[in-house]
């Protein structure tokens, strides 16, 4: 009887043990009861993107006039989009350049018109041998004189058909010889002069030709210079001060808010005009 009742009682024992497993089973799987795991941080960030840090940087411009300056502050800009445009220097530049081309052309035509060749050397000994004929004839004149059975007071008081004759017939012979070398040294002069101006006229188109030249050269390396300045950096305008006027004309100093990117793009302390 004694072993019937313990019997019993352990059954009873094992099914309530039964019934509190399965009752402690449904409390733990309840899901007003589980602990719900948050989303990582990391998570969060992808799914929500926010502002990447940002840089300020300061940027100077050289502009040809303020109206040139393409921007404004609050203005959000692209990386190479047009900050200062240049396009009314580089036309005047251009202008320039095809005017001193036409010029250079026409120094160029100046300089290559050829000129008849003129044999000054033959001038110059014609020129020596007519002073030569103008003493030789002189020295007739003299030695005449010296030979002549007459003197001068005899020659003034007296009639002598046959000394004035040959007195005469020397001084034409000196007079002839004379207008050979007048016509001689003028025809020399004469060459020489327009020599003379003609060497001038080169010597200036040569050096115009040179200066013309080395403006052009000039201008072509500005053309090169004045180009537009194109903003390196994604970002937006902060700030836009104007500094003093220079020597190359207007100067603003841009302050842009840069964000920063896995590959930075290094910041300009200056346009490439500057």
């Amino acid at each position: 009887m004694n072993r019937i009742k313990t019997l019993s009682l352990f059954k009873i024992w094992g099914v309530s043990l039964t019934m509190l497993a399965v009752a402690s089973g449904c409390r733990t799987s309840d899901p007003l009861t589980r602990k719900v795991t948050p989303k990582t941080q990391e998570a969060e960030t992808v799914n929500n993107p926010s502002a990447l840090d940002s840089t300020l940087t300061k940027l100077t411009l050289t502009l040809d006039t303020p109206e040139s300056l393409l921007i404004k502050q609050g203005d959000p800009i692209v990386k190479d989009q047009i900050l200062v445009d240049r396009s009314a220097a580089r036309q005047s530049l251009e202008a320039r350049r095809q005017k001193v081309q036409e010029q250079l052309v026409l120094f160029t035509g100046t300089i290559e018109v050829p000129i008849a060749p003129v044999n000054t050397e033959a001038l110059v000994a014609r020129v020596s041998q007519a002073k030569e004929q103008v003493r030789l004839q002189e020295a007739q004149l003299q030695k005449h004189y010296a030979n002549s059975p007459y003197t001068e007071a005899a020659r003034q008081e007296l009639s002598l058909p046959t000394e004035e004759a040959k007195i005469r017939q020397l001084k034409g012979e000196i007079a002839n010889a004379q207008n050979q070398l007048n016509q001689a040294t003028k025809q020399l002069n004469s060459v020489q002069a327009v020599q003379q101006s003609q060497q001038q006229v080169e010597t200036d188109s040569s050096n115009k030709k040179a200066q013309l030249t080395k403006e052009l050269k000039t201008i072509e390396a500005q053309l090169l210079s004045v180009q537009d300045t194109l903003s390196p950096h994604d970002g937006i305008v902060q700030g836009i001060e104007w500094l003093k006027k220079g020597k190359k004309g207007y100067r603003a100093e841009l302050a842009l808010d840069v964000h920063s990117s896995p590959d930075p793009i290094p910041a300009l302390s200056s346009s490439p005009n500057d």
